[in-house]
């Protein structure tokens, strides 16, 4: 006898961003030191509310969507999405002005060659225009039955002119 299966949560992605940045170090001693920050950010619903989600090496922050800036950190990294210009119709994100900024702060030393990084740059700038809001609002893709998953919707994305 298998039991009924039920939903615990519903969630939507409408847009999602992965970034990847190595810092390195020329130590003039022997091997260089470097270091990779690997992190994405999401517009997400769950749950009927509208999130951003912020995500180092699987650590994860989510905050509600706005205009403004949201940070992570995780031991060395930290990565922050600004959003701008952000325009949702009926509860649905339709598009927004993005810049995401990887930071890295590291310092030590190998052997008699002593170092220390600390840097932000520019990863992602870029206007999105999600398809979502039309199609959500015409149940594209309706689930048929309250334990079916939604489905991610396309968009489109153009870079911001700097």
């Amino acid at each position: 006898m298998t039991a009924a299966l039920t939903v615990l949560r519903r969630r939507r992605v409408y847009w999602e961003e992965c970034v990847s940045k190595t810092w390195k170090i020329n130590n003039p001693f022997g091997s260089d030191p470097s270091w990779t920050l690997n992190g994405c950010v999401r517009v997400v619903e769950d749950d009927g509310k509208i999130l951003v989600e912020l995500d180092i090496s699987g650590y994860e922050v989510a905050y509600k969507l706005t205009d403004a800036c949201f940070p992570v950190q995780y031991y060395i990294f930290s990565l922050e999405a600004c959003f701008s210009n952000l325009v949702i119709e009926d509860d649905v994100p339709v598009s927004f002005d993005i810049i995401i900024k990887g930071c890295i702060g590291v310092s030590g030393s190998i052997g008699i060659f002593d170092y220390s990084l600390q840097e932000c740059v520019n990863l992602y700038r870029h206007t999105v225009q999600l398809f979502a809001a039309r199609l959500a609002s015409q149940d594209v893709n309706p689930p048929s039955t309250a334990n079916e998953p939604l489905l991610p919707l396309p968009y489109i994305e153009q870079e911001i002119a700097a």
